[in-house]
């Protein structure tokens, strides 16, 4: 029942839209994103490892919150289905949800 209130709810069927930040997870980095040793599997590492890419320092990422959410894609690891909510924004303007 819960799914099809979310799914309903997701294409804004019942009168409300999902906004991204709905789907935004949040996780602490507690050290450089370099540092962590099995960093696949870490959604949070691997955004933050995108942001150093992109010219972010990492000693301002550490102790900090990582905002990320998990897109459709190819790829088989958890980390890297993840991306940072304006990266995705920028990319695409839909959400998909798989019934």
């Amino acid at each position: 029942m819960l799914l099809i209130y979310l799914g309903k709810r997701v294409r804004g069927e019942d009168g409300t839209a999902c906004t991204l930040r709905e789907f935004t997870i949040t996780k602490q980095l507690t050290k450089d994103p370099n540092k962590y040793p099995n960093d696949k599997g870490q959604p949070h590492v691997q955004v933050a490892k995108k942001l150093l890419e992109k010219g972010v320092q990492g000693s301002s990422l550490i102790n900090h919150y990582i905002p990320y959410v998990i897109i459709k894609n190819d790829k088989e690891g958890l980390g890297e289905k993840a991306c940072h909510p304006e990266e995705f924004a920028q990319k695409s303007k839909t959400i998909i949800f798989n019934e």
